[in-house]
């Protein structure tokens, strides 16, 4: 019989990490296990509930985990292993038929093979999005307990709380990450039955390998052997009408603004072309360029990361905004000049050019 009454908690690299009452010590994602190596025990039934509600504030998901099973032989001393990739063990509490188990700090040596997270978590918009790379036993703090266990039939109980992972990669509003592997399982003496409840916040989108029944905002799933190496689940909150009208307002005023500075071009190329001098013409042209370049870069950059202003922070996403910036400067020169340069230019050269006196006949 494998372990089965505790979890693994590992790291995968992502962009931010989400805050928590209790926040992981680096970026990344966590990665929930049931560990191998009891035996001589037969897992009857277990009711596998994560509630990830809590992770729309922000907050830690609620796992709880109860394990029904059968010990035929004789009374035995059973050493199990909880290990977290968090700074700090969350609300660990472990129980056997009601009892409480002490439990305390334990090095941990190589991590099992098994306990490795998967590479992705099932995709929302077409594709599955990373999860991380494989972790080593200096990522993890441990957690160990031992239970005293008589033969017959027993309940193990045991909840914690865990952080999802937040991945910048959805946008605008970030995708967020839970995995429970299963795979050590497999090697378990017996396992019978296996029910899952995933509880997801309220109107969020959610997918889950394997697929779970989703009923309002409850996933679940009924399982007679272990179904896949991992339950994996991928999260993304509503963009909310906040975020929407945000983004109006702010793309209506780049719009408006380009509309002004047009119109302002126009205004001062004919009133430049009605002095009669080319030079005034061309070098306020430049100027203008600039400052119109400058006020539309200004606003394209609100336009484009403003609205992420009216998520919650531990929601928002990302899209390389580096890159945006250095793309619009690049491209700005290349749209402003030709349209408010020509423009204001070519005013004031025609406007100069009709109101040139004419030369008696």
């Amino acid at each position: 019989m494998g372990r089965f009454v505790c979890a693994a908690l590992v790291a995968a690299v992502c962009a931010s990490a989400a805050s928590a009452n209790m926040g992981p010590p680096w970026i990344g994602g966590r990665v929930v296990a049931e560990p191998d190596g009891m035996k001589g025990v037969r897992v009857l039934h277990e009711s596998l509930v994560i509630d990830l509600r809590p992770v729309a504030g922000g907050e830690f998901a609620h796992v709880e985990a109860t394990y029904r099973f059968r010990n035929d032989g004789p009374a035995r001393q059973l050493q199990l292993l909880f290990a977290t990739g968090a700074n700090e063990i969350a609300g660990f509490a472990v129980a056997l038929d009601g009892a409480p188990v002490p439990s305390a700090a334990r090095d941990v040596g190589e991590l099992p093979q098994s306990w490795q997270p998967p590479k992705t978590t099932p995709g929302l918009h077409g594709y599955a999005p990373e999860y991380g790379p494989k972790l080593g036993a200096r990522d993890l703090q441990t957690v160990g307990f031992a239970l005293a266990v008589a033969p017959g039939e027993h309940t193990v109980r045991v909840t914690y709380r865990a952080p999802a992972s937040k991945n910048l990669t959805g946008y605008p509003v970030a995708y967020q990450q839970f995995a429970y592997v299963l795979a050590p399982a497999k090697s378990w003496e017996g396992f019978d039955k296996l029910d899952v409840t995933v509880h997801v916040p309220e109107g969020w989108a959610a997918a889950t390998e394997p697929a779970l029944t989703r009923d309002g905002d409850t996933l679940r799933g009924t399982f007679d052997s272990i179904p896949a190496d991992a339950l994996a689940l991928t999260l993304q909150a509503p963009i909310g009408r906040s975020y929407e009208i945000t983004r109006v307002v702010l793309w209506v005023t780049f719009g408006l603004m380009c509309v002004l500075l047009a119109w302002t071009a126009w205004r001062i190329g004919r009133a430049l072309g009605r002095r009669g001098r080319v030079w005034p013409v061309l070098g306020i042209g430049f100027a203008y360029v600039c400052v119109a370049q400058l006020v539309l870069l200004l606003l394209f950059v609100a336009a484009m990361f403003g609205p992420e202003r009216a998520l919650p922070e531990h929601q928002a996403g990302g899209q390389g905004g580096a890159w945006i910036v250095f793309f619009a400067v690049l491209v700005f020169p290349m749209f402003v000049l030709p349209v408010y340069g020509g423009l204001l230019v070519g005013t004031g050269l025609v406007v100069r050019n009709l109101n040139r006196p004419v030369p008696p006949s």
